[in-house]
């Protein structure tokens, strides 16, 4: 009877320590840069889905947590060769082989994954991004053209225009407020 106890208490003590070593607080640092739009929700004007998509990335041994979206969407870009993508959704979380691999390096492998879904979405009025209350700058076919016509301009005339991509090029356009 008492070796039962003991052994109870051992388990009990070891599957303790499993728990502790493996949870904690799942942080991570999300990023990402592009000419691409990326919104949480919806635009106010009329788009199309292309694509709704889903990707996943996880990583190891790595004490930043740190994790670049835009490369985990760069794909879903390429192939969609679309204007925005909206209802982004992000989510960090500990999957079952993380959980395992945690375990048996007693928490020091820091494994997780970031899933990333969202709609690819391509305007359905492309020559009214906003509908009247946008102010077009400038159209080129390549990004170039457009920043450096955005680097001339002051940091306050900067924070007001922003570069759209159409499937004929680019615009440099302001919204305005009516």
């Amino acid at each position: 009877m008492k070796k039962e106890i003991k052994l109870w208490c051992v388990l009990g003590l070891v599957g303790f320590i499993c728990i502790v070593l493996t949870s904690g607080c799942t942080l991570a640092k999300i990023y990402g840069r592009g000419a691409t739009p990326v919104m949480l929700n919806n635009p106010p004007q009329r788009v199309e889905v292309i694509k709704h998509f889903e990707v996943s990335k996880g990583i190891t041994f790595d004490f930043t947590s740190t994790f670049d979206a835009s490369e985990m969407i760069a794909v879903v870009l390429q192939e969609t060769r679309c204007d925005a993508i909206i209802n982004v959704g992000l989510e960090v979380k500990t999957t079952v082989g993380d959980f395992f691999l945690n375990l048996i390096t007693f928490g020091i492998a820091q494994a997780k994954h970031l899933t990333v879904v969202g709609d690819a979405i391509r305007f359905t009025d492309g020559n009214n991004l906003a509908s009247e209350n946008i102010e077009i700058l400038a159209e080129s076919d390549n990004l170039e053209n457009l920043t450096s016509m955005l680097i001339l301009m002051s940091k306050e005339e900067q924070s007001k225009y922003i570069i759209v991509k159409f499937d004929n090029g680019y615009r440099l356009v302001c919204f305005t407020e009516k």
